[in-house]
């Protein structure tokens, strides 16, 4: 599967009806600004890890789900 369609088909599905790429892309900002306002501490976290992790010299193996 295409990752644009897999992109889509989720925000289809909550909508119900087709989505222009727009409005795709303002879904998953919403999304994504939902998430983290559940939980901004967690956000927080994840960003100083994904900091300390572009700044060192070590890469994590690619089977690990960040």
């Amino acid at each position: 599967m295409d990752l644009k369609e897999a992109a889509r088909l989720y925000p289809e599905a909550a909508e119900g009806r087709a989505l222009t790429e727009g409005e795709v892309s303002r879904f998953w900002w919403r999304e994504t600004a939902r998430e983290i306002g559940r939980d901004p501490g967690a956000w927080a976290a994840l960003m100083v890890r994904k900091g300390r992790l572009f700044w060192a010299s070590y890469e994590p193996p690619n089977h690990l789900d960040f």
